[in-house]
Protein backbone atom coordinates (compact mmCIF):
# COMPACT_ATOMS: atom_id res chain seq x y z
CA UNK A 1 0.00 0.00 0.00
CA UNK A 2 3.46 2.58 0.97
CA UNK A 3 4.03 1.78 -2.84
CA UNK A 4 1.03 2.72 -4.01
CA UNK A 5 0.80 5.73 -1.95
CA UNK A 6 4.96 6.56 -3.73
CA UNK A 7 3.33 6.78 -6.95
CA UNK A 8 -0.11 8.73 -6.34
CA UNK A 9 2.04 11.69 -4.45
CA UNK A 10 4.88 11.12 -7.08
CA UNK A 11 2.48 11.39 -9.98
CA UNK A 12 0.81 14.36 -8.42
CA UNK A 13 3.93 16.59 -8.04
CA UNK A 14 4.75 15.58 -11.38
CA UNK A 15 1.23 17.03 -12.23
CA UNK A 16 1.61 19.93 -10.38
CA UNK A 17 4.81 20.47 -12.61
CA UNK A 18 3.54 20.29 -15.66
CA UNK A 19 -0.02 22.32 -14.72
CA UNK A 20 1.52 25.50 -15.35
CA UNK A 21 2.34 24.21 -18.95
CA UNK A 22 0.15 21.43 -19.86
CA UNK A 23 -3.39 21.64 -19.92
CA UNK A 24 -3.68 18.04 -20.24
CA UNK A 25 -2.65 17.22 -16.79
CA UNK A 26 -5.66 16.04 -15.31
CA UNK A 27 -5.96 12.97 -17.44
CA UNK A 28 -3.19 11.97 -15.55
CA UNK A 29 -4.80 11.29 -12.73
CA UNK A 30 -7.58 9.52 -14.71
CA UNK A 31 -4.97 7.03 -15.99
CA UNK A 32 -3.38 6.57 -12.51
CA UNK A 33 -7.50 5.61 -11.25
CA UNK A 34 -7.83 3.56 -14.50
CA UNK A 35 -4.89 1.63 -14.36
CA UNK A 36 -5.56 0.77 -10.22
CA UNK A 37 -8.87 -0.40 -11.17
CA UNK A 38 -7.76 -2.73 -14.27
CA UNK A 39 -5.10 -4.11 -11.59
CA UNK A 40 -8.06 -4.59 -8.94
CA UNK A 41 -10.44 -6.10 -11.88
CA UNK A 42 -12.90 -3.98 -11.36
CA UNK A 43 -15.20 -2.08 -13.93
CA UNK A 44 -16.28 1.75 -14.21
CA UNK A 45 -19.64 0.60 -12.39
CA UNK A 46 -18.02 -1.36 -9.90
CA UNK A 47 -15.86 1.77 -8.93
CA UNK A 48 -19.11 3.55 -9.03
CA UNK A 49 -21.38 1.43 -7.45
CA UNK A 50 -18.55 0.99 -4.77
CA UNK A 51 -17.96 4.49 -4.10
CA UNK A 52 -20.99 5.86 -4.42
CA UNK A 53 -20.27 7.95 -7.12
CA UNK A 54 -22.20 8.52 -10.12
CA UNK A 55 -21.19 6.63 -13.24
CA UNK A 56 -20.34 9.64 -15.53
CA UNK A 57 -18.04 11.56 -13.05
CA UNK A 58 -15.86 8.15 -12.83
CA UNK A 59 -15.80 8.27 -17.34
CA UNK A 60 -15.61 11.47 -17.08
CA UNK A 61 -12.28 11.74 -14.42
CA UNK A 62 -10.78 8.43 -16.39
CA UNK A 63 -10.91 10.66 -19.62
CA UNK A 64 -9.27 13.59 -17.98
CA UNK A 65 -12.26 15.94 -18.58
CA UNK A 66 -14.05 15.64 -14.90
CA UNK A 67 -13.39 18.23 -12.10
CA UNK A 68 -14.20 15.79 -9.26
CA UNK A 69 -14.37 17.90 -5.55
CA UNK A 70 -11.69 16.70 -3.04
CA UNK A 71 -14.67 14.73 -0.96
CA UNK A 72 -15.72 12.59 -4.64
CA UNK A 73 -12.01 12.08 -5.47
CA UNK A 74 -11.59 11.16 -1.85
CA UNK A 75 -14.45 8.43 -2.30
CA UNK A 76 -13.47 7.34 -5.80
CA UNK A 77 -9.72 6.42 -4.29
CA UNK A 78 -10.67 5.00 -0.74
CA UNK A 79 -12.43 2.14 -3.28
CA UNK A 80 -9.10 1.92 -5.65
CA UNK A 81 -6.77 2.11 -2.25
CA UNK A 82 -5.08 5.19 -2.65
CA UNK A 83 -4.92 8.24 -0.62
CA UNK A 84 -4.68 12.08 -1.16
CA UNK A 85 -1.96 13.74 0.69
CA UNK A 86 -1.50 17.16 0.95
CA UNK A 87 1.57 18.44 2.94
CA UNK A 88 2.98 22.47 3.76
CA UNK A 89 5.47 23.16 1.35
CA UNK A 90 8.80 23.62 2.70
CA UNK A 91 10.39 26.90 1.23
CA UNK A 92 14.35 27.43 1.52
CA UNK A 93 15.67 30.76 2.61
Amino acid sequence: MKNHTFWLVFHLFLLFLRRKYDKSYSMNLGRIIKDRRAVLGISQQDLSDFSGVGISTVKDLERGVGNPSIETLQKILDVVGLEIVLQVKQTVK
